[in-house]
Formats: structure tokens, C-alpha cells, sequence
């Protein structure tokens, strides 16, 4: 919105963070006027009520929440990078999923023998799709069995 002095602080620091992104294949920075006659559907379904509004969108669909950070390109190119980078964090030591635990607090563990499992494979399906309700770590280990639990630190 043109009026909104908040709206006009973030224009710059979009545009800046929009290009630090540049053309990565997986991340589009948009910009909507939702003052155009022709968005008043697009703001409605997106539940946009205020200004400026940082919408986030994965495969096409609205995350749960807006971004919530700090206003800066830096800020918005680290949060935007985060969102690509892999949803599974791969170990090959009980130690490093104990580390990784005591870091995030809570996740799902795997076992599998390789990157080439079954298992493994629905693992990381699943843990793509639900990469933003929880942490997914796997481990690989021929010494173990497959198996997938959740485990809390402490």
C-alpha cells in the first residue's frame, strides 16, 4: 500500500533481499498491490488485513504463518534460504542425533541402512511434506534396525 509508511520501509529492503536471491530455480520474491481492485479475492483468501504482510509459500500453498522477522535483506535472504535447504538431517553417528536433539528439542528418527532404503525414501517424502510441523533426522547404520520414532531431548 503506497500510504503505509511500513510499506514504503519495506520496499527497499525487499528489493534488495529479492535480489541477493536472484534467480534461485526453488525461491520468487512477488510483490501483490493490495489496493488493486483486481487482488480483493487474492487478499481475502490470504487473510492480508494488514500492512505490509510477508506471505510464504511452499509448493504453492500458504504456510501456517507469516514471516515474522526482522525487517533487513539479510534477515529475509537467510529465512528464505532456510525454507530451501533440505528438510531431513542425515547422521551416520547415535551421538550426532543426540547433538542434533539437545539443538531442536524434539524430532522424528530414523534408522536405515543407507540413503537407498525404502524405508528411507517414504522417510524423506514424509519429512519433506511435514518439514515445518517437526525436525526429521536420519540416521544410517548397518548396525541398526530400521525403525522411525519420536524422541524428545532430555
Amino acid at each position: 500500500a503506497d500510504w503505509c509508511r511500513f510499506c514504503q520501509m519495506l520496499k527497499p529492503v525487499y528489493a534488495q533481499a529479492a535480489k541477493k536471491i536472484g534467480d534461485h530455480p526453488r525461491i520468487l520474491f512477488t510483490r501483490v498491490d493490495c489496493e488493486a481492485k483486481d487482488t480483493e479475492q487474492a487478499r481475502a483468501e490470504n487473510h492480508i488485513t494488514k500492512f505490509p504482510t510477508l506471505k510464504v509459500y511452499r509448493r504453492g500453498h500458504p504456510l501456517k504463518s507469516e514471516y515474522r522477522g526482522q525487517r533487513s535483506p539479510e534477515a529475509l535472504y537467510e529465512f528464505a534460504m532456510n525454507l530451501v535447504k533440505e528438510a531431513i538431517i542425515e547422521v551416520d553417528q547415535v551421538a550426532a542425533v543426540d547433538r542434533n536433539l539437545e539443538r531442536l528439542r524434539k524430532g522424528v528418527v530414523g534408522h536405515f541402512p543407507n540413503r537407498e532404503s525404502p524405508n528411507y525414501q517414504l522417510f524423506k517424502t514424509v519429512g519433506t511434506e511435514l518439514r515445518d510441523e517437526c525436525h526429521f533426522i536420519a540416521l544410517f547404520s548397518t548396525v541398526l534396525d530400521d525403525r522411525v520414532y519420536y524422541k524428545e531431548h532430555g
